[in-house]
């Protein structure tokens, strides 16, 4: 009941935000897309059926722009995306509609996953090439919505006092679920790493970066204590080059101490299992290693098929024998049987004897790959590939990759899969353009400075 009544009050507080934001940003279409998807959250929780709801309502929208932005008359510049795009809708709808007979409502509700931020995809290249300056404008409406999303953290570890709780991530996360707790906020910090080239000053800015990895924190996240110091080290020493030597041990000082906090604010990393715990990383590496492979028998062999990374090496055990390929190893199993949630521990395992112990130990490709097979797992790399393109500084495309097909391969793919959280890494990928040169050269201006 008390729980229930922090929920309530939670999403409350993000719809009057919602509402402001609204309101705020009332002349401009596009900016009302990306506020659903922003506030999917709150609507979610009020609205009956919310989340199917929202789909449909960000589904139409984002066709009306591709319309009133006339998005075709730039074929040339967006053939290659498109058609790939259209081939692996057609696969996609093919496999769930016609090969497994999968329902209308769900397979749909799933596409859009994908087709929102596509669609997202087109218009930001439209205004890149029309509008340039437009792209200043929207990246201080998403520094707002960054904001929001900390200050969702914070108010959460108010609320739930420095409890954990997986839901409730930010304003985009559903009461239930919290895998973009991870997600967001390195996204978040490649937004960062664009907009200051890691030029980070004063106490502000870097509580607005402790910010970031608290949303992460309240949502009981493990690997994002990990993640977080890592990506910042990538971002500061190879995306941004930084050779001073003060910027250096400010990095080289800071992982450690994040890491070092991570540990004890995540209950699951500390013998207590509480906020504040002691630090102990022996007994962190061994919960991480038993949580993402299986616990070993006396022999040193590990289970399988259990964690992220056990459920990983089994679906590559599953592409190398080729010998005991069967439709299902091309065309998978359809959506409704892979990305309906349940509850049951050990579903995946007797239902279906796929050999996982339980739905949250897929990561994104594991679900890809049971769901559409060894040809939609390659068609959805080849299309992905292609997205990042529009990335002129090769050094920011690689680490932008890397970040996102290691969430779409080893953890549960919410840069993809999570409209909001995909749609603001398309967003750094273009206002990149406008910071960067082929180079590296930075040449924007460090006047955001955060807050």
């Amino acid at each position: 009941m008390v729980f229930a009544t922090v929920q309530l009050t939670y999403y409350l507080i993000a719809l009057v935000l919602m509402l402001w934001m609204m309101w705020r940003y009332r002349q401009s279409l596009f900016l009302l897309l990306l506020l659903l998807l922003a506030f999917n959250g709150p609507l979610s929780y009020f609205l009956p059926s919310g989340p199917q709801v929202m789909r449909v309502v960000t589904t139409v929208l984002a066709t009306y722009l591709l319309v009133q932005y006339n998005v075709f008359k730039h074929w040339e510049q967006l053939k290659g995306l498109v058609i790939l795009f259209g081939i692996l809708s057609i696969y996609f709808l093919y496999v769930s509609l016609i090969k497994w007979q999968d329902g209308l409502l769900f397979t749909l509700g799933q596409y859009s996953k994908y087709y929102v931020p596509f669609v997202c995809y087109l218009l930001f290249a439209v205004l890149l090439k029309k509008t340039p300056q437009s792209l200043e404008y929207i990246n201080v409406f998403f520094r707002e919505l960054i904001y929001i999303q900390i200050l969702s953290g914070v108010l959460k570890a108010i609320m739930l006092n420095m409890h954990f709780w997986e839901g409730m991530v930010g304003t985009f996360g559903q009461p239930q679920g919290g895998g973009a707790g991870t997600s967001f906020p390195l996204v978040a910090l490649a937004w960062v790493c664009v907009n200051t080239n890691m030029n980070i000053k004063g106490w502000k800015s870097w509580a607005f970066l402790a910010g970031l990895l608290l949303i992460g924190i309240m949502t009981g996240k493990r690997a994002v204590v990990v993640l977080f110091p890592l990506f910042f080290v990538i971002f500061a020493l190879y995306v941004a080059r930084k050779k001073y030597p003060k910027m250096v041990m400010t990095v080289i000082v800071l992982a450690p101490l994040l890491f070092y906090f991570g540990l004890r604010l995540t209950p699951t990393l500390n013998p207590e299992h509480k906020v504040w715990g002691s630090f102990d990383i022996e007994y962190a590496l061994n919960y991480g290693k038993d949580y993402s492979m299986g616990e070993t028998d006396q022999y040193g062999n590990r289970e399988k098929g259990v964690g992220r990374v056990g459920a990983t090496l089994l679906m590559w055990e599953w592409i190398k024998d080729v010998d005991n390929y069967d439709t299902h190893s091309w065309f998978g199993h359809g959506v409704e049987r892979i990305y309906t949630s349940n509850d049951f521990e050990h579903y995946y395992d007797k239902d279906y004897n796929f050999g996982i112990n339980h739905r949250g130990s897929m990561t994104g490709a594991v679900m890809w790959y049971l769901a559409f097979g060894l040809i939609g797992l390659i068609l959805f790399m080849m299309y992905y590939w292609f997205y990042f393109k529009i990335v002129k500084y090769k050094r920011l495309r690689i680490a932008l990759y890397g970040m996102v097909m290691f969430d779409f391969i080893l953890y549960n793919a919410q840069m993809i899969r999570e409209p909001f959280v995909c749609v603001l890494v398309i967003f750094v990928m273009y206002y990149s353009r406008l910071k960067y040169t082929n180079k590296g050269i930075f040449i924007g201006s460090n006047n955001l400075n955060l807050v």
